[in-house]
Formats: structure tokens, sequence, C-alpha cells
């Protein structure tokens, strides 16, 4: 019994393995997320059929009310949606969101089923997380998903509060200027310059020339080196001054240039 125990039990877990290898699953994008309030959240719900081919799916969520609303939800190309009560529901109020849609001939590759957009609307924390009630029909109509299902962890804070306002502080206006011209102060007048001294006399300096003769000699009243001027008025001023100056004076100025170019000859 014991050897037929032995030899069974890798044979069951072989049977097993098959049905584990083809377990369908859905994917969140993301798996975290952090937002303020007031921001929008969108999560890609994203079916992996791992090679079964599955014609209907099912997407039952459960999200955290109190912090996060939907807002809205777009299905993805080629699902046909069952617009149905117990099959398209959002209750924001109790944080729940389901639908459910058919996919044409099936699938057996990793489809995006839709996108969920969610609106934060309170600081805190909290989980998004896929029900139980999801479901991955096959052709037999029996659901390939298994546990576990996706989770996403989310946090909200709270709004950055706006920046305060800068205060600008305007220059004041310049004030306007007086177009009247201010006359400028006149100069003060320089200094009075001290007179200067008058020139002192340099004493006469002797010449070492010979004495002149008496202007009234013979020599001086005959002699040709005596300018004709200077002779003839010597001469009418002493003997002949008194009878016929003005002739006297003709003829002596006549001989006189006579006298002085035959010297020069």
């Amino acid at each position: 019994m014991r050897k037929i125990f032995v030899l069974a039990a890798p044979a069951a877990l072989a049977l097993a393995a098959p049905a584990a290898a083809f377990a369908a699953a859905l994917i969140f994008t993301p798996d975290h997320a952090n937002v303020a309030v007031g921001d929008r959240l969108d999560l890609q719900i994203t079916l992996d059929p791992q090679n079964e081919k599955i014609f209907t799916a099912e997407a039952a969520i459960d999200f955290p009310a109190d912090i996060l609303e939907v807002a809205s939800f777009s299905w993805s190309p080629s699902w046909a949606a069952l617009s149905a009560p117990g099959y398209d529901q959002i209750d924001n109020l109790n944080g729940v969101f389901l639908k459910a849609a058919g996919y044409p001939h099936g699938t057996n590759k990793p489809t995006s089923i839709g996108v969920v957009t969610f609106k934060a609307k309170k600081a805190g924390t909290g989980a998004i997380s896929a029900a139980s009630g999801s479901l991955a029909l096959n052709a037999k109509n029996s659901s390939a998903l298994n546990p576990p299902y996706p989770s996403l962890s989310i946090v909200v804070s709270d709004a950055a509060a706006p920046a305060a306002p800068v205060e600008t502080v305007s220059a004041a206006p310049a004030q306007p200027t007086s177009n009247t011209i201010k006359p400028s102060p006149s100069p003060s007048p320089p200094p009075a310059v001290p007179p200067l001294p008058a020139p002192v006399p340099s004493p006469a300096v002797p010449t070492m020339n010979e004495p002149s003769p008496p202007t009234n000699s013979p020599a001086a009243l005959f002699d040709v080196s005596v300018a004709p001027a200077t002779a003839a008025n010597n001469f009418m001023t002493s003997a002949f001054a008194p009878a016929g100056a003005a002739l006297i004076a003709v003829i002596f100025f006549a001989i006189a240039r006579r006298r002085a170019r035959h010297n020069k000859k």
C-alpha cells in the first residue's frame, strides 16, 4: 500500500499541474499610486487568459469610497458590453464597480478590458482590489480566474497650498522738475594785481667816441662829416643867421652835396 501511495502521489500532482498552469488572471496597471486631492488616476484592467480562450469577462472591483470616486470608464475595442442590471454598476457611495462584456470568437492572449478613471476627493490611504465576483468564462462557461486577485495601493495627500501672492512694490513716480532755469552765480572778480613799479632809468653809459667840436667853431661849420642839416643849422644860428638865412642855406646844401659826392669817388 505504501508503494502504491508513493507512485500515485506524483501522478496526482501531474494531473493537477495543467489546471493551475492555464489559470487566467486580471492585471491592474499601475499597482500603486500617490496622488493629491483633486487629481485623477487612470487604472487599466487587463485580462490574461494564459492560452485558454475566454469569451466573457466580468470585472468586479472594490474601492475606498471615502477617498475615491469613479469619474468614468471606457471599454477597449472588440468588447461587447452587457448593459443590464447586475452586469453594469458604479456605486460611489459603497465603493463598488462592476462591468461585464463578451469577446466575439474569444481571446487567448493578454487583452485590455478597459480603463477606470478615479478622482481623489479626500486625503487618506486605501486599496483598489478585484473582488471574488470577477469572472473569465471559457467555452465550457466556467470561470478560469483563480485567486489571488490583483490590488492597487493608493495614497491621497492634501492638495498643495497655493503659493502666497508676491506683493510687488512699485517705484514712486519721479517728481516733475521745474523748467525755470536758475541763474548761475556770477564768478567773483579776480584779485587785483598790484601795479608794476615804474622802471628805473639806467645811468647813461659814456661812449668812447671823440668829443665833437663846438657847433659854433669853423670846423663844425665846414666839416663834411657833419650831416648837412646839422651844419646848415649851425651855420644859420651862428654868424649868418641875421642876413638871408634861406638863401645861404640853399647854397650851403648845394656845396655840401657836391662835397659828399666827391668824397664818395
